[in-house]
């Protein structure tokens, strides 16, 4: 073969080569598009069940890898270009290694971008169920002990018995929910919250009252809740709230502030009926008051006396205010009198029982102690919290432990290229900044990109916890407080790890 033949079959190598180049560079915007179509999916609410949960991460899998395979392309395509930019400051150097890395790795850099993720997720979780115990967990439970009867005559008698024999009562008060034969709050609420979705709706979007009152949940009881005004006032001097006024031909609602914030103010829209025809709404409250299904579930409608005395009486309830912590076992002896009382007790009432809307933490008990359950559920949400944030600290250093290793690895065989470099004139400290682009690139690619996979999908979850959990934060505060735990853990192992390869450098160099 002569020269020119020689000459040309490099040509048509090269001409291979950029074919290959040109049909990857389309695996960018496919993998964008693949993106988008996830993002998409879950604004729309089509992630429900565990075959599209199983659908949703296969493509972000197909997603991830497909990206390094384009992202290499359009960096050699650049180079080959000869860019304006590709001259400067080392430039050519670090994008032919990057592109190579890339090329080369893009397994491994996906599955890095993937165990990233993860991380940041779990952290997410973590600091997600970390913010519902400092803000809402006090809140859920505002008395001290609080006890459901299912009989509405029922005085407690045996459960004073015990209170007065392990605690020191400073107050109580026993009063009755009520009901009147109608249901209009808890039709509404069935039939327009997120949580219930379209089961009880009918095909044209209405309210199917008929499967309401048939085939309910027991989120609600059969019939609205009401309270007499004064039982209501008593209650609200007990936890040191303002006393409220009524008029007559008025009611006043008080619900969850969770609920209030999906459904705004909704009383136009519904009928409660006095002993003298439509009451008109004086107001709607939101202060903490234990509607988990004794004052209620997430509502309960307070009316003039005069009008609750036309009422039947639904269930009682017994708050208490007791002076210094309860006993650790005060909740399980009351617990035991409900179990003796089960056998030959009086029949409870259908539909006087139920334990309101809550799904991500719900708890709903007979009774309610206090200084009992908040440790409880402290617990139960530590099993959660903990291995969440020990799923994403160990996923994290996993992946950081990789890259470090691989780059401290390739060290010997940068050795030759950066004493060329410095041969040719460049200085100690050009040098060592070149060190630092790269090694920047190289752990910025796929924390970068984890970041911007799991900004969706946090948005979403934090999005649908704040909704589900009425706590008051920020929608990417958890997000936030999880990159901040990445970067200074990433930062860690960055420098480590730039440190040593520099002095690896250095070390050949000098010789």
């Amino acid at each position: 073969m002569n020269i020119r033949d020689l000459m040309d079959e490099q040509h048509r190598g090269e001409e291979i080569r950029e074919g290959k180049v040109g049909i990857r560079k389309l695996l960018l915007p496919v993998s964008i598009l693949v993106l988008a179509a996830l993002e998409v999916a879950l604004c729309m609410g089509l992630i429900r069940d565990g075959v599209s949960i199983m659908g949703f991460l296969a493509g972000l899998v197909v997603f991830i890898y497909l990206f390094y395979a384009g992202v290499s392309a359009w960096v050699v395509s650049y180079v080959r270009k000869k860019g304006s930019r590709i001259y400067r400051r080392g430039n050519l150097f670090l994008l032919r290694q990057f592109a190579s890395k890339v090329r080369t790795m893009q397994f491994t850099m996906g599955t890095l971008t993937a165990l990233f993720t993860v991380a940041i997720l779990g952290c997410t979780v973590a600091l997600m169920f970390q913010d519902y115990q400092d803000q809402i967990l006090q809140s859920k439970f505002p008395f001290d002990v609080q006890v459901y009867g299912a009989d509405p005559a029922d005085e407690f008698a045996d459960e004073f018995e015990v209170l007065n024999k392990e605690t020191t009562v400073k107050d109580s008060y026993i009063y009755r929910i009520y009901e009147n034969g109608t249901d209009p709050v808890n039709v509404w609420l069935y039939s327009h919250l997120q949580v219930f979705g379209t089961i009880y709706q009918k095909p044209d979007g209405t309210a199917d009252v008929e499967k309401i009152r048939e085939e309910a949940d027991g989120s609600y009881c059969r019939y609205d809740t009401y309270m007499g005004l004064s039982d209501y006032n008593r209650l609200r001097h007990m936890l040191g709230y303002q006393e409220v006024s009524l008029r007559d031909g008025e009611y006043l609602l008080h619900i969850k502030e969770r609920v209030l914030r999906e459904t705004k103010d909704f009383t136009d829209e519904i009928r409660i009926l006095g002993e003298k025809g439509v009451l008109s709404c004086a107001g709607i409250r939101t202060e903490p008051f234990s509607q988990d299904g004794h004052n209620g579930g997430d509502y309960v409608i307070v009316v003039p006396d005069a009008e609750i005395s036309a009422m039947t009486p639904y269930y009682s309830e017994l708050a208490v205010d007791i002076k210094g912590k309860a006993p650790a076992d005060l909740e399980r002896q009351l617990d035991a009198l409900g179990e003796e009382q089960d056998f030959g007790g009086p029949p409870q009432r259908e539909g006087n029982s139920c334990y309101g809307s809550d799904t991500i933490v719900s708890y709903a008990a007979v009774n309610l102690v206090r200084d009992n359950l908040i440790p409880e559920v402290r617990y139960l949400l530590l099993c959660i919290i903990f291995p969440a944030f020990y799923i994403g600290l160990v996923f994290l250093c996993v992946a950081l432990a990789v890259l470090s290793v691989q780059q401290l690895s390739d060290a010997a065989k940068y050795r030759f290229r950066y004493q060329v470099l410095h041969q040719l004139g460049m200085g100690r400290k050009e040098t060592d900044h070149l060190i630092f682009r790269q090694l920047l690139w190289y752990y910025l690619c796929p924390a970068v990109f984890a970041a911007a996979i799991s900004s969706m999908i946090c948005a979403f979850i934090s999005r649908k916890f704040i909704f589900y959990t009425g706590v008051h934060t920020p929608l990417f505060q958890y997000f936030g407080g999880s990159c901040l735990l990445f970067i200074g853990i990433y930062t860690v192992y960055f420098l480590i790890t730039y440190i040593s390869f520099k002095r690896t450098v250095r070390e050949e160099n000098k010789r």
